[in-house]
């Protein structure tokens, strides 16, 4: 394949730019998502165990509802964009 061809994609069909750009933005939307469950879980246990005051941790749970609530929105939006029929 030379650049600037069309990447192929399932069955041989060609994938666009969009397509590819669509993915990448849908994959990191669940990477925020994920870093919020990692707020959200290390959150408790990091206060109890002193390795940062009760304000830290409640900082954390604010910060991982705030991108719990993007990364969702995120995800709705590039997964509805992306999964259309052709």
């Amino acid at each position: 394949m030379r650049f600037g061809d069309a990447a192929e994609g399932v069955e041989g069909r060609p994938v666009s730019a969009a397509q590819t750009w669509g993915k990448l933005a849908s994959t990191l939307a669940v990477a925020g998502a994920a870093v919020a469950v990692l707020l959200l879980v290390s959150a408790g246990p990091g206060t109890r165990w002193g390795w940062w005051h009760f304000r830290t941790g409640l900082g954390f749970l604010r910060w991982a509802a705030y991108a719990s609530i993007a990364g969702a929105k995120k995800a709705r939006l590039f997964t509805s964009t992306n999964c259309q029929e052709d």
